[in-house]
């Protein structure tokens, strides 16, 4: 992984016991939620992550949450055992803005203070200040990356690069995945 200058701010956020919810907003692609995952397990012993943009296209759990007792109650149903206290546990909620009432309850879920919480997303505003920004911008470097590596995975989906004869499997999910990425 390259090292990122943000790495050390999220790292300063989440030891700082900060009463506002730290925000990490950017285009889409660029490794936000990678970052996070990556700080917050190493740094937490329960780990949660929450995928809204999941959740809209599959149970939608999280459609009809507009408090802090649903939002537990739906965390629970999802991650019961790894719920233990704000020290050691991170609730991580991905594309927050996908739910416009989780922007406000986020200053709730604060409040509230059973857990440490971070979330990530396109560029959002909330009406409440409980909430702390850092933007992840795409540098030139990175922007040439994975332009070369989105180019590699369509080359190597639409059959340029002949993996089986080269005794490649590619598994059914790394397939989906790069599906995904290159949409």
């Amino acid at each position: 992984m390259l090292y990122r200058k943000i790495t050390s701010k999220i790292e300063s956020y989440l030891k700082s016991n900060s009463n506002k919810m730290l925000v990490v907003d950017g285009a889409r692609q660029i490794g936000k939620s990678f970052i996070i995952r990556h700080i917050g397990s190493q740094m937490f012993a329960n780990y949660i992550e929450i995928n809204m943009e999941l959740d809209k296209q599959k149970d939608r759990l999280f459609a009809n949450v507009h408090s802090v007792e649903d939002f537990m109650l739906v965390l629970s149903s999802i991650a019961g055992s790894k719920m233990k206290s704000k020290e050691d546990t991170l609730v991580f909620i991905d594309e927050i803005q996908v739910y416009d009432q989780l922007l406000t309850l986020a200053k709730f879920l604060m409040q509230d203070g059973r857990f440490t919480y971070i979330a990530s997303g396109l560029s959002w505003e909330s009406p409440f200040g409980r909430r702390k920004v850092f933007r992840l911008e795409v540098s030139k470097l990175n922007v040439c990356i994975l332009l070369i590596l989105k180019n590699l995975l369509l080359q190597i989906m639409s059959g340029a690069w002949p993996l089986r004869q080269c005794g490649i499997v590619l598994p059914n999910g790394c397939h989906l995945r790069m599906l995904y990425i290159t949409e």
